[in-house]
C-alpha cells in the first residue's frame, strides 16, 4: 500500500475514533442531564404535593379551632352578661268596670225580614 492510502486509512480510523467518543459522551451526558431534569421536576412535585398536604392540614385545623374559640367565647358571653339593668316584667292590668247601659228601648230587627212575615202568615191560615 502507499503512503497516502495508509495515511488515509489512518485518518478515517481517527476521525471514526474521535466520532465514537463524540457520540459516545454526548448520549451519556444527555441521559445525565434527563435525568437530573427528571429527578428536579420529581423533586418539584414532591414539594408541592407536601406543601399543599401542610396547607389542607393548616386549614382543617384552624377551621376546628375557630369553631372552638367561637363557642367558648360565646359560652364566656352567656355566662358574664349583667342582668342587674334589666326591667323587670310589668303586672297585668285591672280589668276596667263593665258599666250596664241605661236603655230602655226594646230590641228588633233594623231590617224587615219578609220570609219570616209569610212563614207567620202560613201558619195562621192553616189553624183557621
Amino acid at each position: 500500500m502507499s503512503y497516502f492510502a495508509d495515511m488515509r486509512l489512518q485518518t478515517y480510523l481517527l476521525v471514526g475514533v474521535l466520532a465514537f467518543f463524540l457520540f459516545s459522551c454526548s448520549q451519556e451526558n444527555e441521559s445525565s442531564v434527563r435525568e437530573q431534569v427528571i429527578l428536579e421536576k420529581l423533586n418539584e412535585r414532591v414539594e408541592q404535593y407536601k406543601s399543599e398536604k401542610r396547607n389542607a392540614c393548616r386549614e382543617k385545623v384552624l377551621k376546628a379551632a375557630g369553631v372552638i374559640a367561637d363557642s367558648i367565647l360565646l359560652v364566656e358571653a352567656r355566662l358574664n352578661r349583667d342582668t342587674s339593668n334589666r326591667p323587670l316584667i310589668p303586672d297585668k292590668p285591672e280589668l276596667p268596670k263593665i258599666i250596664p247601659i241605661k236603655d230602655s228601648v226594646p230590641v228588633k230587627p233594623f231590617f224587615r225580614d219578609s220570609s219570616l212575615e209569610l212563614m207567620q202568615r202560613d201558619t195562621s191560615k192553616k189553624g183557621n
